[in-house]
Formats: structure tokens, sequence, C-alpha cells
């Protein structure tokens, strides 16, 4: 019983209600076996249940969890979930400051993107050492910002009822796996998926994901200037406040300047809003 208060003690210390999301993230990535079926009427399975009442759950499926000896409660209390909570505290601490390494896990936690933590700890083993476990959230994270950012470039939503399903499917596929076959997998999946950049040529700013082409730009821009020898700006570019960054279109909005170019402005309008007729300004 010490252990397990000491243990939820220093998740608590994240803020409220991170003990009961580090336990939730921690069951779903490694026990949740199916989810409730995307048409009307269906009933709540593993992941929902661990999601709305995990206590009952853990009680409900003590045999599939190996729960039947008080051996097997004390290692799943001072082993598992003290391993796995570790974890969660470090992917935290990596959502809320940008860690080296582990950079896409802030960038995820920018858009709120709360499916990240049972994905990260799914493919963790206790038996990994610090840079095994390292390696695979980069791997994750990566995967997860990729697959952000290709949706927000097609105009698709990353809401969270949106996104759950599929991100289910990739938990359980990488659950456990060793660093090689986790890479082949994600990279596969990447690489079957027909939502990319090359399937909308016309990713442009409209009123409603300035937001998204906000951070779209800081990290290009980001990028570019790390790459050229300079100092990361990218949480400068991301922060609100007087000072903060606006996007700014290169091209004035005088579409009679570009009367050779288009015949309409609708159209000057709608190339005037693509992304590399964007920057910053302060």
């Amino acid at each position: 019983v010490d252990i397990w208060k000491k243990i939820i003690e220093k998740v608590k210390n994240l803020g409220k209600d991170e003990d009961a999301d580090a336990i939730k993230a921690w069951l779903r990535s490694q026990y949740a076996e199916n989810i409730r079926e995307r048409k009307r009427g269906a009933v709540p399975l593993d992941f929902d249940k661990i999601g709305t009442e995990f206590h009952r759950w853990v009680r409900d499926n003590h045999e599939k969890l190996g729960l039947n000896r008080s051996d097997d409660f004390y290692d799943f209390i001072n082993k598992d979930l003290e391993f796995y909570t570790n974890n969660f505290i470090k992917i935290r601490n990596a959502a809320e400051k940008l860690t080296s390494g582990l950079e896409c896990i802030f960038y995820n936690a920018i858009f709120a993107f709360t499916l990240q933590y049972p994905l990260l700890l799914a493919p963790l083993k206790k038996s990994d050492n610090e840079e095994t476990i390292s390696t695979k959230m980069k791997l994750v994270s990566s995967y997860i910002d990729i697959v952000i950012a290709r949706r927000i470039w097609n105009f698709k939503s990353i809401a969270y009822s949106n996104m759950q399903y599929a991100m289910f499917l990739i938990m359980k596929e990488i659950r456990l796996k060793d660093i090689p076959e986790l890479s082949n997998l994600l990279y596969k999946r990447l690489s079957e998926e027909n939502i990319n950049f090359k399937s909308n040529k016309n990713f442009r700013l409209h009123q409603q994901n300035k937001f998204y082409v906000h951070q779209l730009l800081a990290r290009i821009t980001e990028y570019i200037e790390v790459n050229s020898g300079l100092p990361s700006r990218f949480k400068e570019y991301i922060a609100e406040g007087k000072e903060r960054y606006e996007i700014e279109h290169i091209w004035a909005n005088h579409p009679e300047r570009h009367s050779d170019e288009f015949s309409h402005p609708a159209d000057f309008a709608e190339y005037r809003n693509r992304m590399g007729r964007a920057s910053f300004i302060t």
C-alpha cells in the first residue's frame, strides 16, 4: 500500500487527475484488446471501459491481467505500475517542455493530442534500458507528428473522436515491439497511408486553420534556422501575448497587380493564401 501511495503521489505532482490518466494510458497501452465499434448502438469495450471505469475493468479482467495470487498483485504494482507511470511522467514532462530527442512529444501536445500517451507506452518493455525507451518514444512520437501534419495538410480533423479508432489499431500493433520491428511497422503504416503531402496540392490558409498554419510555419522556420546553425526559436514563434508572431502574406492584397497571372480575384486570393506565400511577422 505504501508503494502504491508513493507511486500515485509522484504522478499527482504533475497536476489534477494525472494519476488516473497515467493508469488509463498504461492499461490501454498494454491490455486493451478491443474498442467500441463505429456504429450506432455499439457497446463500450476494453479501450472505452478503461477510460471511464478502470477500477471495475481491472476487477472484471483480473485473469487477463494475470492477477491470480498475491504475488501477482505485488508485481503488478511494484513492477508494472511503477515502470509505466515513471515513463508516463517522462512523457508528460516532454509534453510540457522541449526535450532533446523527444521534441515531437512537445509538438503533438500543442495540438492537445492526448492519444499519444498510450501509444508512446505501448512498445515499452520492463526490460528496456533508458536508451531503448527514449528511442522507442522518439519513433512513435515522430510517427504521430507526421500523421498529424498530413491530416492538417489535407484539411482532415485531428480531434480525439476522429482519431481514436485508428490510433487504437496502431497501439495494438506496436505493443511490446523491439526497435527494428517498431521502426518497420511505423514506416510501413506511413507508406501505405493515402493521406499524405502529395494528396493535396492546394493547402492554404483559411479562417478555421490559422492555428494549424501558424504551427506548421513555426516548425518549417525552426527547421531551416537550426539546420543553418542558428539556435531554436520555436517557443518564441508559438508564444502568445503582445509580442506574438502573426502570419503575414508575402503578397499584398491587391489582385489588380497580378491581373496578368490571375483572371479572377478569387483565384488570386486562393494562391495568396497558400503555404509558400506566407511568413511570420512580429
